[in-house]
């Protein structure tokens, strides 16, 4: 089996043992990445098109918006994604920021 072919996820008992590792991870704080308005703050995150076929996400379906996030629907392919991305050095912040033992 080669690694790429393997989905932890899968797998009930894996679940289960991240269960609280992944609820940590879910509520991590994002208010020092977020302006009032529930928008990042700017140079936080880039925004981009469909990561699938490369077309501008102008045209593409916002289906909702999470923790900053637009969540898309591609206008030509229908996948589904995040239109924003958040920065490297923005993302490593907010871990760092956690008050979450788990992180």
């Amino acid at each position: 089996m080669h690694r790429a072919d393997f989905d932890a996820a899968s797998y009930p008992w894996v679940r289960q043992a991240l269960q609280q590792a992944n609820q940590a991870l879910r509520q991590a704080d994002f208010s020092c990445l977020l302006a009032g308005d529930g928008e990042f703050l700017p140079g936080v995150a880039y925004t981009r098109g469909c990561p699938l076929c490369d077309h501008s996400a102008a045209n593409a379906r916002r289906l909702f918006r999470a923790h900053g996030m637009h969540i898309m629907a591609c206008a030509v392919c229908g996948f589904v994604y995040s239109r924003d991305v958040l920065i490297s050095g923005a993302e490593q912040a907010r871990y760092r920021q956690s008050q979450s033992r788990w992180l």
